[in-house]
Protein backbone atom coordinates (compact mmCIF):
# COMPACT_ATOMS: atom_id res chain seq x y z
CA UNK A 1 0.00 0.00 0.00
CA UNK A 2 2.74 2.30 1.03
CA UNK A 3 4.49 1.44 -1.64
CA UNK A 4 2.02 2.06 -4.28
CA UNK A 5 1.22 5.36 -2.64
CA UNK A 6 5.27 6.74 -3.13
CA UNK A 7 4.76 5.47 -6.97
CA UNK A 8 1.38 7.74 -7.47
CA UNK A 9 3.25 10.65 -5.38
CA UNK A 10 6.27 10.50 -7.27
CA UNK A 11 4.60 9.78 -10.58
CA UNK A 12 1.93 12.83 -10.14
CA UNK A 13 5.02 15.29 -9.24
CA UNK A 14 7.47 14.25 -12.09
CA UNK A 15 4.35 15.01 -14.47
CA UNK A 16 3.38 18.23 -12.99
CA UNK A 17 6.44 19.92 -13.67
CA UNK A 18 5.36 22.65 -15.96
CA UNK A 19 8.34 23.40 -18.29
CA UNK A 20 6.33 25.03 -21.08
CA UNK A 21 4.89 27.31 -18.76
CA UNK A 22 8.62 28.22 -17.11
CA UNK A 23 10.55 28.22 -20.38
CA UNK A 24 7.65 31.34 -21.48
CA UNK A 25 7.57 32.57 -18.77
CA UNK A 26 11.31 33.47 -18.14
CA UNK A 27 11.66 34.51 -21.84
CA UNK A 28 8.32 36.13 -22.35
CA UNK A 29 6.77 36.95 -19.06
CA UNK A 30 3.78 35.55 -19.86
CA UNK A 31 1.50 32.91 -19.15
CA UNK A 32 1.53 30.14 -21.61
CA UNK A 33 -2.12 29.31 -21.21
CA UNK A 34 -3.45 32.83 -22.15
CA UNK A 35 -1.03 33.04 -25.10
CA UNK A 36 -0.64 31.43 -28.82
CA UNK A 37 -3.52 29.08 -28.60
CA UNK A 38 -3.08 28.37 -24.18
CA UNK A 39 -1.75 25.07 -24.39
CA UNK A 40 1.12 24.04 -22.11
CA UNK A 41 2.95 22.20 -24.20
CA UNK A 42 6.25 22.19 -26.25
CA UNK A 43 4.13 22.52 -29.74
CA UNK A 44 3.15 26.07 -28.41
CA UNK A 45 6.16 26.93 -27.26
CA UNK A 46 7.31 26.83 -30.58
CA UNK A 47 4.79 28.99 -31.65
CA UNK A 48 5.75 31.65 -28.84
CA UNK A 49 9.29 30.73 -29.28
CA UNK A 50 11.14 29.29 -32.06
CA UNK A 51 12.01 25.83 -32.30
CA UNK A 52 15.16 25.58 -29.91
CA UNK A 53 12.71 26.66 -27.02
CA UNK A 54 10.51 24.42 -28.08
CA UNK A 55 12.44 21.55 -28.56
CA UNK A 56 14.03 21.82 -24.98
CA UNK A 57 10.89 21.92 -23.85
CA UNK A 58 10.31 18.89 -25.16
CA UNK A 59 13.18 16.67 -24.68
CA UNK A 60 12.58 18.11 -20.77
CA UNK A 61 8.90 16.96 -21.29
CA UNK A 62 10.38 13.72 -22.06
CA UNK A 63 12.61 13.39 -19.70
CA UNK A 64 10.42 14.09 -16.87
CA UNK A 65 8.18 11.04 -18.09
CA UNK A 66 11.35 8.77 -18.36
CA UNK A 67 12.30 9.42 -14.78
CA UNK A 68 8.71 8.99 -13.72
CA UNK A 69 9.17 4.84 -15.44
CA UNK A 70 12.33 4.93 -13.46
CA UNK A 71 10.99 5.67 -9.82
CA UNK A 72 8.36 3.15 -10.38
CA UNK A 73 10.72 0.44 -12.00
CA UNK A 74 12.39 0.91 -8.79
CA UNK A 75 10.07 0.73 -6.51
CA UNK A 76 7.53 -2.04 -7.85
CA UNK A 77 8.42 -3.28 -11.67
CA UNK A 78 4.63 -5.07 -11.44
CA UNK A 79 2.61 -4.02 -14.79
CA UNK A 80 0.41 -3.18 -12.46
CA UNK A 81 2.52 -0.43 -10.55
CA UNK A 82 3.44 0.89 -14.30
CA UNK A 83 0.06 1.18 -15.24
CA UNK A 84 -0.25 3.30 -11.61
CA UNK A 85 2.19 5.31 -12.76
CA UNK A 86 1.35 6.19 -15.87
CA UNK A 87 -1.73 6.96 -14.85
CA UNK A 88 -0.36 9.16 -12.28
CA UNK A 89 2.24 11.12 -14.69
CA UNK A 90 -0.59 11.88 -17.09
CA UNK A 91 -2.76 12.74 -14.84
CA UNK A 92 0.28 15.21 -13.20
CA UNK A 93 0.76 16.83 -16.60
CA UNK A 94 -2.53 17.50 -17.41
CA UNK A 95 -3.96 18.78 -13.79
CA UNK A 96 -0.81 20.44 -12.08
CA UNK A 97 -1.19 21.84 -8.57
CA UNK A 98 0.76 24.60 -9.40
CA UNK A 99 -0.87 25.73 -11.95
CA UNK A 100 -4.42 25.44 -10.85
CA UNK A 101 -4.59 21.72 -12.54
CA UNK A 102 -4.52 23.79 -16.31
CA UNK A 103 -1.95 21.74 -17.72
CA UNK A 104 -1.44 20.21 -20.98
CA UNK A 105 -2.40 17.12 -22.70
CA UNK A 106 0.86 15.06 -22.14
CA UNK A 107 1.87 14.03 -25.12
CA UNK A 108 5.53 14.23 -24.42
CA UNK A 109 5.64 13.30 -21.09
CA UNK A 110 3.66 9.66 -22.20
CA UNK A 111 6.14 9.49 -25.14
CA UNK A 112 9.22 9.30 -22.45
CA UNK A 113 7.56 6.74 -20.48
CA UNK A 114 7.46 4.89 -23.48
CA UNK A 115 11.12 5.46 -24.55
CA UNK A 116 12.20 4.22 -21.11
CA UNK A 117 10.33 1.27 -21.37
CA UNK A 118 11.49 0.38 -25.04
CA UNK A 119 14.59 2.25 -25.39
CA UNK A 120 14.68 0.85 -29.06
CA UNK A 121 11.39 2.94 -29.56
CA UNK A 122 13.16 6.23 -31.31
CA UNK A 123 15.19 4.64 -33.82
CA UNK A 124 11.98 3.02 -34.98
CA UNK A 125 9.91 5.99 -34.33
CA UNK A 126 11.68 9.24 -35.21
CA UNK A 127 12.38 8.26 -38.29
CA UNK A 128 9.59 7.65 -39.55
CA UNK A 129 7.63 10.48 -37.32
CA UNK A 130 10.39 12.82 -39.03
CA UNK A 131 9.18 11.41 -43.01
CA UNK A 132 5.83 11.81 -42.44
CA UNK A 133 6.16 15.46 -41.07
CA UNK A 134 8.72 16.52 -43.64
CA UNK A 135 6.54 14.93 -46.69
CA UNK A 136 3.54 16.10 -45.01
CA UNK A 137 3.89 18.64 -42.42
CA UNK A 138 1.09 16.33 -40.56
CA UNK A 139 2.75 16.17 -36.69
CA UNK A 140 -0.30 14.15 -35.49
CA UNK A 141 -0.55 11.77 -38.71
CA UNK A 142 3.25 11.71 -38.44
CA UNK A 143 3.26 10.84 -34.30
CA UNK A 144 0.15 8.22 -34.73
CA UNK A 145 1.95 6.23 -37.49
CA UNK A 146 5.61 6.19 -35.39
CA UNK A 147 3.63 4.69 -32.63
CA UNK A 148 1.43 2.29 -34.38
CA UNK A 149 4.63 0.79 -35.80
CA UNK A 150 6.72 1.05 -32.73
CA UNK A 151 3.63 -0.62 -31.08
CA UNK A 152 3.71 -3.14 -33.93
CA UNK A 153 6.91 -3.82 -33.47
CA UNK A 154 7.18 -4.52 -29.41
CA UNK A 155 4.64 -7.19 -30.51
CA UNK A 156 7.15 -9.18 -33.07
CA UNK A 157 9.79 -8.55 -30.53
CA UNK A 158 7.68 -10.73 -27.68
CA UNK A 159 6.63 -8.00 -25.21
CA UNK A 160 3.40 -8.65 -22.89
CA UNK A 161 0.21 -8.12 -24.42
CA UNK A 162 -0.44 -6.15 -20.65
CA UNK A 163 2.86 -4.08 -21.54
CA UNK A 164 2.04 -3.04 -25.40
CA UNK A 165 -1.66 -2.04 -24.11
CA UNK A 166 -0.27 0.60 -21.70
CA UNK A 167 1.14 2.72 -24.20
CA UNK A 168 -2.26 2.28 -26.00
CA UNK A 169 -3.97 3.19 -23.11
CA UNK A 170 -1.86 6.38 -22.18
CA UNK A 171 -2.27 7.62 -25.73
CA UNK A 172 -5.74 7.23 -26.03
CA UNK A 173 -6.64 9.61 -22.37
CA UNK A 174 -3.91 12.15 -24.68
CA UNK A 175 -6.01 11.86 -27.44
CA UNK A 176 -9.14 12.71 -25.33
CA UNK A 177 -7.80 15.40 -23.62
CA UNK A 178 -6.85 17.07 -27.23
CA UNK A 179 -10.44 16.90 -27.72
CA UNK A 180 -11.30 18.31 -24.58
CA UNK A 181 -9.02 20.67 -24.88
CA UNK A 182 -9.52 21.43 -28.35
CA UNK A 183 -12.73 24.27 -27.89
CA UNK A 184 -11.05 26.34 -25.35
CA UNK A 185 -7.55 26.31 -27.37
CA UNK A 186 -9.26 28.30 -30.84
CA UNK A 187 -10.99 30.95 -28.45
CA UNK A 188 -7.66 31.57 -26.67
CA UNK A 189 -5.91 31.72 -30.46
CA UNK A 190 -8.48 33.60 -32.33
CA UNK A 191 -8.58 36.23 -29.46
CA UNK A 192 -5.04 36.38 -29.76
CA UNK A 193 -4.67 36.90 -33.40
CA UNK A 194 -7.19 39.36 -32.68
CA UNK A 195 -5.05 41.41 -30.57
CA UNK A 196 -2.46 40.68 -32.75
CA UNK A 197 -4.38 42.49 -35.77
CA UNK A 198 -5.39 45.48 -33.85
CA UNK A 199 -1.77 46.00 -32.57
CA UNK A 200 -0.64 45.73 -36.45
CA UNK A 201 -3.47 48.29 -37.24
CA UNK A 202 -2.64 50.31 -34.23
CA UNK A 203 0.58 50.54 -34.98
CA UNK A 204 0.41 50.78 -38.87
CA UNK A 205 2.33 54.30 -40.22
CA UNK A 206 -0.11 57.29 -41.40
CA UNK A 207 -1.60 57.47 -44.51
CA UNK A 208 0.96 59.86 -46.13
CA UNK A 209 -0.10 59.55 -49.95
CA UNK A 210 -1.21 63.05 -50.34
CA UNK A 211 -2.56 64.46 -53.49
CA UNK A 212 -0.54 63.00 -56.26
CA UNK A 213 -1.90 65.68 -59.14
CA UNK A 214 1.37 67.34 -59.61
CA UNK A 215 3.57 63.90 -59.86
CA UNK A 216 0.66 62.72 -62.24
CA UNK A 217 0.98 65.75 -64.67
CA UNK A 218 4.42 65.32 -64.00
CA UNK A 219 4.55 62.28 -65.79
CA UNK A 220 1.96 63.08 -68.23
CA UNK A 221 4.55 65.43 -69.47
CA UNK A 222 7.41 63.55 -69.31
CA UNK A 223 5.72 60.53 -71.14
CA UNK A 224 4.74 63.65 -74.30
CA UNK A 225 8.39 64.41 -74.59
CA UNK A 226 9.85 62.34 -77.88
CA UNK A 227 13.19 62.10 -79.26
CA UNK A 228 13.19 64.23 -82.31
CA UNK A 229 16.74 62.23 -84.38
CA UNK A 230 16.65 65.16 -86.79
CA UNK A 231 18.16 67.37 -83.74
CA UNK A 232 20.91 64.99 -82.95
CA UNK A 233 18.72 62.31 -80.89
CA UNK A 234 17.91 65.76 -78.08
CA UNK A 235 14.28 65.47 -76.42
CA UNK A 236 11.49 67.62 -77.55
CA UNK A 237 8.71 68.63 -75.95
CA UNK A 238 5.61 69.55 -76.73
CA UNK A 239 6.39 73.49 -75.90
CA UNK A 240 9.11 73.26 -78.40
CA UNK A 241 6.93 71.11 -81.00
CA UNK A 242 4.23 73.97 -81.08
CA UNK A 243 6.77 76.33 -82.18
CA UNK A 244 9.02 74.37 -84.56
Amino acid sequence: MLTTLLIILSSYLFGSIPFPYLMVKWRLGQDIRTVGNGNVGARNTIRLLGVGPGVAVLLLDAAKGAAAYSMVTTLDDSIASLYIGGAALLLGHCFPLWLGFRGGVGQAAVTGYMVAMWPWAPLVGVPLFLLVLKLLGMFNLGYAIAAVVVLGVAVWRGAPLAQVALPVVLLAAVIIKKLVDMPRQKVILSENDGKSESESEYHSPPDCRGDTSDLQQGAERHSAIRVDPTRGGNRVSPEEEVYR
